[in-house]
């Protein structure tokens, strides 16, 4: 460790009572990682504005009044290893820091890892060229703006692995996600998941916050690699994740019927109330990928027509139709079931129809509708209101 040198900048001498001089080593020495804890902390805020100078009583106040005997040990290893230069004024016997200066300050940043401001503004120069192809992916890129540069880019990252997800078609939980887009299952903070949320829809993208589940129950046996999943031998249902399915070497059992149930607590009661041969399976909304998947995987090992139902609302009459597209492409006749404008007049509890459900009906009413669903469509229209089936299903 090489010796401390000083050097007069106000002041007649080193002696003189007003005088002011820089206190410095020529060489650096020591790790700064290998400080204790508290002190590395400290030193990454000190840091990280990326000043090379900065005021005493700036970094003391950062340090707090708890630490102060920290802050002081620190400047003190700093200077003798050669990592800071200290301006010092003379105050009758003793001398004051009054500014800490960094002459390595992009070597320290280096070591804690903290990011170069010219990297930064060339690498987001080349982001932005960048233009997603996927409107979704586009409009998520253009809200990185405000944000702060280092936050932009690793933002902007997380977007260009959603896109090679997508693209490749992949679906899997938050962590398998995370895995592929840090290296580190849990290396998307919740911060950044908040907003990946907001910006795409995740479930579309194929992206869950834990393994999906089809809840299904009835009469089948799936034949599986680890052994036989006797779907009938529950009082309710089972769940089962869409590898388990897909993997299903094959499956015994004909059900005469599949029933779909949109509501969660319905799907619940006629599970446990179902009749010999009927098949039941929760369907969740919208029919994610890996719902529709599962589902074509049972569909082609257990053919049977459908019955489905959903909320009599615009939207439950839009999820009955997207379902039904499994059954029409295995050439299997599917009906809806209690969704008939009877169910809906009959219904205690309605709820009016917002503006959202006033543009779903019309687009509905232009296109091809069962006579059912018409049906229900026309009366959802005409009374301006809507229902829930959990109320009589």
């Amino acid at each position: 460790m090489s010796s401390i040198e000083s050097e007069l900048i106000a002041g007649a001498s080193l002696a003189s009572p007003q005088a002011s001089r820089r206190r410095f080593v020529r060489e650096t020495s020591g790790a700064p990682l290998a400080l204790p804890g508290t002190q590395i902390d400290l030193l990454r805020r000190w840091i990280k504005p990326n000043q090379t100078r900065r005021k005493w009583t700036t970094l003391l106040a950062d340090a707090g009044s708890q630490q102060l005997e920290n802050a002081m040990q620190l400047a003190d290893w700093l200077l003798r290893h050669g990592w800071s230069v200290q301006t010092e004024k003379r105050a009758g016997s003793r001398w004051n820091i009054t500014w800490l200066e960094f002459p390595h300050l992009a070597a320290l940043r280096a070591l804690f890892q903290l990011p170069d401001p010219e990297r930064l503004n060339e690498d987001w120069a080349n982001a932005s060229a960048h233009h997603f192809a996927d409107a979704v992916l586009a409009a998520a890129q253009a809200t990185l703006t405000a944000l702060p540069l280092a936050r932009r880019l690793q933002r902007f990252g997380l977007l260009e692995s959603l896109a090679r997800w997508r693209e490749e078609q992949r679906q899997g939980t938050r962590r398998d996600f995370a895995l592929l887009a840090r290296g580190d299952s849990k290396g998307i903070t919740a911060a950044e998941w908040n907003w990946l949320a907001v910006a795409v829809d995740l479930e579309k993208s194929g992206i869950f916050e834990h393994t999906p589940h089809l809840l299904v129950a009835g009469p089948i046996r799936l034949h599986t690699p680890s052994g036989i999943i006797d779907l009938n031998a529950s009082a309710d249902w089972s769940a089962l994740t869409p590898e388990t399915i897909v993997t299903a070497q094959r499956c015994d059992g004909q059900p005469r019927i599949w029933r779909l149930i949109e509501n969660l607590t319905s799907f619940e009661r006629n599970a446990r109330q179902r009749t010999p041969g009927m098949a039941i399976v929760w369907l969740p909304g919208f029919p994610p990928g890996w719902w529709q998947e599962s589902m074509r995987h049972l569909l082609a090992a257990a053919p049977a027509p459908a019955e489905i139902a959903c909320d009599p609302d615009p939207a439950g009459i839009a999820i009955a139709l997207q379902a039904a597209k499994l059954w029409e492409a295995a050439h299997l006749p599917w009906l809806p079931f209690a969704m008939h404008r009877d169910d809906l007049l009959a219904t205690p509890q309605h709820k009016p129809l917002s503006d959202r459900d006033r543009q779903q009906l019309a687009q509905l009413l232009d296109g091809t509708l069962p006579p059912v669903l018409r049906q229900l469509a026309d009366t959802l229209l005409e009374l301006g209101e809507k229902a829930e089936q959990e109320s009589y299903l």
